[in-house]
């Protein structure tokens, strides 16, 4: 079973809230044991200063992942607004689907898949596809285009 916490959204444009409800019941098999996962959507300039922090990389992110191994926290996910909305706009999606489809993502790797080799990229790539086909998206999140 997997629970968001603290969801916060600083840029305030994303309703991501609903579907957040629809990924924790298509994820709740998938951890062991109950876990908690820590999403924040942040402006460009503070996951620029993270990624520079975790990663010495010195643009700002679209997602950063970070795993915990703490009882009961299994991860963070971390969303930059601005580089989520230029993904959406390159691959011509609307926001909201580039947010959930980073943000299922990022649950597989606190669930330990990488995409470092092949083999293990194919079959994360198919079961980030498959819980992608369970998210039911209302018309007017689509109409809204956030």
């Amino acid at each position: 079973m997997v629970t968001f916490f603290n969801i916060n959204n600083q840029k305030g444009g994303l309703k991501i809230n609903p579907l957040i409800i629809q990924l924790e019941k298509i994820f709740k098999k998938d951890f062991k044991k109950p876990a908690v996962v820590s999403l924040a959507i942040v402006d460009e300039k503070t996951s620029q200063k993270l990624n520079w922090k975790y990663r010495r990389k010195k643009k700002a992110a679209d997602i950063l992942t970070f795993v915990y191994k703490e009882r009961g926290a299994a991860g963070e996910i971390i969303l930059c607004y601005g580089k989520v909305k230029e993904r959406a706009k390159r691959e011509g999606e609307i926001v909201l689907k580039t947010a959930i489809r980073l943000v299922v993502h990022g649950l597989f790797h606190i669930l330990g898949y990488t995409h470092e080799k092949n083999k293990s990229a194919l079959k994360m790539e198919k079961k980030e596809q498959a819980a992608l086909k369970k998210i039911k998206y209302t018309p007017l999140e689509v109409r809204r285009g956030e």
